[in-house]
C-alpha cells in the first residue's frame, strides 16, 4: 500500500465488497487528490494525463503516480455501477500528491477520485497504456446492464470497457493493455494492420479484401481493446 500526503482517504464512501475488489485490483486504496492551483501551473491537454504530468516532472521533479480515477458518473454511481479510466498525477518533490490535467467528469472540481496501482504503468514512448474497467457493486443492476449490453455481468468483479461502456471483456481473457493509434507512433499502426489484416482508409481501418474478416465487415471485438484511437493516454 503506498503511503503518501495530503490526500483524503475515500473508501469510507464506498461499498465494502467494493473497496476489496478495487484493493485487489490496484494493491491500493481510494483516495482524493487535490487539483492543482499552483502559480506554477503548466498549460497541458485534457485527456493527455501521463504526457501531462511527464511535463510537470521533467520541469519540477518529484514523480509520477500512475493508477486509476473515477468516472463521476451521478447516474450510474446512484445504482453501484463505477467506471474507472487509467490515470496519472503528480507526487511533488515533498511528496504531496496532486492532479495536474483537466477531466471533463471533474469540471469545476477541487479533488479527483483516484486510486494509485501498483503494477500498471504506460509507456508513453510506445504509446501504450490500458483500458477503462467497471466493477458493479448490486447484483441486480449488474444483470440489468448485462442485459443492455449483451454481456453476462455480475457484482464485485473487475471488467475492461471501453469508452462506450458497451464492450467489455474479462481480466482473464485481457491485461487491460492497449495502443495508441497516432500519427506519433507509426509502429502501433503497422502492427494493428498486421495482427488484424487492415488497411487505412480515410483515417479509418478497414478489413483487406480477402482478410479472414472481410466476409463478416467488421472488426473484432478484441482489437478495439488492443488499439486505441480516442484521447486517453
Amino acid at each position: 500500500m503506498l503511503t503518501h500526503h495530503d490526500t483524503t482517504p475515500y473508501a469510507d464512501k464506498l461499498p465494502t465488497s467494493l473497496n476489496k475488489v478495487l484493493e485487489d485490483f490496484t494493491g491500493n486504496e481510494c483516495v482524493l487528490v487535490r487539483y492543482i492551483k499552483s502559480k506554477n501551473k503548466i498549460e497541458n491537454k485534457a485527456g493527455h494525463c501521463h504526457a501531462n504530468v511527464k511535463a510537470y516532472v521533467d520541469k519540477f521533479g518529484g514523480k509520477a503516480i500512475c493508477g486509476w480515477i473515477l468516472n463521476r458518473i451521478p447516474a450510474f454511481i446512484e445504482k453501484g455501477h463505477y467506471v474507472w479510466s487509467f490515470h496519472s498525477i503528480w507526487e511533488m518533490p515533498d511528496g504531496k500528491w496532486v492532479d495536474v490535467t483537466e477531466d471533463k467528469h471533474y469540471i469545476g472540481r477541487e479533488k479527483s477520485t483516484f486510486i494509485a496501482d501498483n503494477e500498471r504503468v504506460p509507456d508513453l514512448d510506445k504509446g501504450i497504456a490500458f483500458n477503462n474497467f467497471m466493477v458493479f457493486a448490486e447484483h441486480n443492476f449488474a444483470t440489468h446492464f448485462g442485459n443492455y449490453i449483451g454481456a453476462s455481468l455480475v457484482a464485485n468483479k473487475v471488467y475492461w470497457t471501453d469508452s462506450t461502456m458497451l464492450r467489455v471483456m474479462d481480466t482473464e481473457q485481457h491485461n487491460g493493455k492497449y495502443r495508441l493509434i497516432r500519427p506519433e507512433y507509426p509502429l502501433n499502426i503497422k502492427m494493428m494492420c498486421e495482427e488484424y489484416e487492415l488497411d487505412i482508409i480515410n483515417g479509418k481501418p478497414v478489413p483487406k479484401p480477402g482478410s479472414k474478416y472481410e466476409a463478416g465487415g467488421s472488426i473484432p471485438m478484441r482489437m478495439l481493446f488492443d488499439y486505441s484511437v480516442s484521447s486517453r493516454g
